[in-house]
């Protein structure tokens, strides 16, 4: 599978017509995130609204209490308008993922979000005008 990195989603032809595919490959398995660990989804990138980002694994420790995952987002220059949201799944399938936390702070944002339940988290760039790329941080 070819991964597109042209701000744009690659076309997949189907027997049932044409539909988008995210920007990025989800045939292996998800980097997983534990605590202390931080991971850019999207590093300074301006993708086309709407665009899911690449998707984390959120690590069980045994033992231990769950510490919660924060998305920070932050802008190469502030946007007019912004909405970003923070998707979570226990299954790595786009219809699985559901938005759990959303910002429109055109400044940047930190968003703390329970975990429980949930295996895999995923920023989705819902709309954005004018301003710059964005970088969307999620860290345990």
């Amino acid at each position: 599978m070819n991964v597109c990195c042209a701000r744009k989603s690659a076309t997949h032809l189907t027997g049932l017509g044409r539909r988008n595919m995210p920007n990025y490959s989800n045939s292996f398995p998800p980097f997983a995130i534990y605590p202390g660990d931080s991971v850019s989804v999207f590093n300074n990138e301006n993708p086309t609204p709407p665009q899911a980002s690449q998707q984390v694994a959120i690590g069980n420790v045994y033992g231990e209490d769950d510490v919660g995952v924060s998305a920070i987002i932050t802008y190469a220059s502030a946007p007019t308008s912004v909405q970003i949201d923070i998707q979570m799944a226990d299954v790595d399938a786009d219809a699985s993922y559901i938005t759990v936390a959303t910002t429109s702070q055109t400044g940047g944002d930190q968003l703390n979000v329970n975990t429980a339940r949930h295996k895999f988290v995923r920023a989705r760039k819902v709309a954005q005008s004018g301003g710059g790329a964005v970088t969307v941080t999620i860290a345990r």
